[in-house]
């Protein structure tokens, strides 16, 4: 564990967050270096974000880092910005300790990911005429945009087209959507193994494969 003067008191808060947070959040302990020279001492869910220890903060928590020094509050919330995956985040950035001098920073990001699909779904039932009233082909439409919007995630999330992903690949990337929601989405095997190159049944056992081992 990376050290700091001033911020050792707040590791046990560190900790605590990411235990009770959970996977869809990021929670980053920030030096409070000055002169733009913070970096990551500490990070739970760095993937989320898009960060590691030694990092400098991203533009966004540069950005709340910059307000707080200038203008003195002690956060700044409910900033928006996107991970180098392309991951929406929703975060909050917190100053450290008492007087003139911050210990440091403690930043939260939510992955929106899922949110944003849980919107979407309830938009799809909701907006507009009800869905009882919806011709088969609209439902169709709107489902075929969320699957799509879901495949589009998945290949930014690889950095590849799926069919190129290996089979490691491919099984993380089943546990990742299945963590999103993606297969509520009726029709969503079929578009990912046709995505993948591969029959519906093998997606089905990647899902089993992967739910089992959570399960354990």
């Amino acid at each position: 564990m990376p050290s700091h003067a001033g911020t050792e008191a707040f590791y046990a808060v560190f900790h605590g967050l990411i235990a009770m947070l959970g996977p869809d959040y990021c929670v980053v302990l920030y030096s409070a270096a000055g002169g733009q020279q913070e970096q990551v001492l500490a990070v739970g869910n760095g993937r989320l974000a898009g960060l590691a220890v030694g990092n400098r903060p991203t533009g966004a928590d540069r950005t709340a880092i910059d307000e707080i020094l200038r203008h003195g509050p002690g956060y700044v919330a409910n900033y928006f910005s996107f991970s180098a995956a392309g991951r929406r985040l929703r975060s909050c950035l917190m100053r450290l300790g008492t007087g003139d001098n911050p210990a440091g920073y403690l930043a939260i990001h939510y992955d929106l990911t899922q949110a944003e699909i849980l919107k979407n779904m309830a938009t799809l039932l909701t907006e507009g005429k009800p869905a009882a009233d919806l011709t088969a082909v609209e439902q169709k439409s709107r489902l075929d945009d969320l699957i799509g919007e879901g495949l589009r995630r998945a290949r930014q999330y690889l950095g590849k087209p799926l069919a190129y992903a290996s089979k490691v690949e491919k099984i993380q990337l089943v546990e990742r959507l299945d963590q999103d929601g993606f297969f509520l989405l009726k029709g969503s095997i079929e578009a990912l193994a046709q995505e993948m190159g591969n029959t519906k049944y093998t997606v089905y056992s990647y899902l089993r494969e992967n739910r089992i081992r959570v399960a354990d």
